[in-house]
């Protein structure tokens, strides 16, 4: 769990870095996010949180989700953690919920 959240920090923090913000470095995220951003204001924050979880920018092509999704899903199958410790295979089961759910809104928003 403590990964996930470490890998999806991170993300956010890449993305929301590169652009100028009266915020300092080591501001929250959530208050990174609040600021007004173009593109992510088009969004929900719902949405924002899917785009972190395939590690994607916000507004990346559906394809390139589809790629994403299944790249994570191989490297954080529950099956290649079989022998792991229970922590990390919690961690794993966890991390594939997060990446179908963000795969299924993506794909029934396609679908629209």
């Amino acid at each position: 769990m403590k990964e996930l959240f470490h890998r999806v920090g991170r993300i956010a923090r890449s993305h929301f870095s590169s652009k100028e913000s009266p915020l300092p470095p080591d501001a929250p995220l959530w208050e990174k996010q609040t600021q007004a951003d173009p593109v992510t204001a088009q969004v929900s924050q719902e949405e924002v949180q899917y785009y972190a979880n395939l590690e994607l920018p916000v507004g990346a092509s559906f394809d390139a989700i589809k790629r994403q999704y299944r790249t994570l899903l191989q490297r954080y199958h529950p099956d290649r953690y079989a022998k792991a410790p229970a922590e990390k295979q919690a961690v794993a089961k966890q991390v594939t919920v997060q990446l179908n759910a963000a795969y299924e809104y993506f794909q029934q928003k396609h679908r629209r």
